[in-house]
């Protein structure tokens, strides 16, 4: 579904500037990548001479997948890397890695020329200069509708407080059957793995 047919949608409860509900349309998709897994994104480099750690992408929000020339790495506590006696990570194939802050660590220093690739849950970005008559929402349709429920909350939590409590109140428990709906997924994802 489009933003601007969203934003038509929310109209139907709320009385609003069309600009205010396409903002807080963005907003809540954001909100909801932030508290619940639905947007996946990979990230490609190659590694540099002598570079031990890497920058994450800004839509960053928790890993999934690292794999170094094809091989999968595990995640890995700081005290589980190898140092030399000069305090230095040793250079080869990493075998597992660790995120710190805005940054991905491998235990050991790539060699040069390998090629990393970083599959992650990701957040939803706004992007301002995109048409809202021609684009929309980066979550998956079925969670669309959902958006309204928070636009029309904050829109009408000064004027119509019964309102905000109603929409509010909803978004609130999609929030939780989406989280379900995703945890099931996912749990039967890893029992097929397990098989």
């Amino acid at each position: 579904m489009k933003w601007t047919k969203l934003v038509d949608r929310c109209k139907l409860f709320v009385d609003g500037n069309d600009q205010l509900l396409l903002n807080l349309l963005k907003e809540a998709e954001v909100e909801l990548t932030r508290k619940v897994n639905l947007l996946e994104n990979e990230y490609s480099v190659t590694a540099l001479d002598s570079v031990k750690l890497y920058a994450l992408p800004d839509d960053y929000k928790s890993m999934i997948s690292v794999l170094v020339e094809g091989d999968h790495k595990r995640p890995m506590t700081d005290d589980e890397f190898f140092y030399d006696t000069n305090n230095l990570l040793h250079t080869g194939t990493p075998s597992g890695y660790t995120v710190r802050g805005d940054n991905i660590i491998f235990s050991q220093i790539p060699n040069t020329g390998d090629k990393i690739k970083l599959i992650y849950n990701s957040l939803a970005q706004v992007n301002k200069k995109e048409d809202p008559s021609t684009s929309g929402p980066k979550i998956q349709e079925i969670y669309h509708k959902d958006l309204c429920n928070y636009a029309i909350a904050i829109a009408s939590a000064k004027e119509m407080p019964t309102m905000y409590d109603k929409f509010w109140n909803a978004w609130l428990v999609n929030i939780e059957e989406i989280k379900n709906e995703v945890a099931d997924r996912e749990l039967l994802y890893n029992m097929k793995e397990e098989i």
